[in-house]
């Protein structure tokens, strides 16, 4: 019985934890399986390394970044009533600037990267010999991931 549990809710109850950033307990008084059950499996999909490989995406990663640009700015603002400006902070906003834009580039070209393999994945359907149901279930598929890269 608990392969079939596991068959029928790993995947939910994992994208509950990573993606959705819900707890343990919150997914145990969401789905059937208990908190004891769930803490297996979070061991044994390595969920806190995928959560916290989530919450580092590019435009995580610039989010952040941009929360310290905010710290060197109100700095930088203290300073500048006191009549003190600093140099160094000034470089530090430079550099959390450039940044920033570099990890923005970074996640855009993912962006466009997956644009292309969906293109090219999408003309290989084409070209092959399936049904239109078929057809139809990947191009929802496929919308459906790309909504989920907004």
């Amino acid at each position: 019985m608990s392969g079939e549990k596991e068959a029928a809710w790993f995947a939910e109850a994992e994208n509950l934890f990573v993606r959705q950033n819900l707890t343990i307990k919150e997914i145990a008084g969401a789905l059937p399986p208990c908190e004891n059950t769930l803490y297996k499996w979070k061991i044994k999909g390595g969920w806190d390394e995928k959560r916290r490989a989530h919450q580092t995406s590019p435009r995580d990663l610039a989010e952040l970044m941009r929360a310290s640009l905010h710290v060197y700015l109100k700095r930088l603002e203290a300073n500048a009533e006191d009549g003190i400006l600093d140099n160094a902070t000034f470089d530090a906003i430079n550099k959390a600037v450039a940044a920033i834009k570099g990890v923005e580039r970074q996640g855009a070209d993912i962006r466009v990267m997956a644009v292309e393999v969906m293109r090219r994945y999408t003309d290989f359907l084409k070209g092959e010999e399936i049904s239109a149901g078929e057809l139809q279930m990947h191009s929802e598929r496929i919308r459906g991931w790309f909504a989920s890269l907004e």
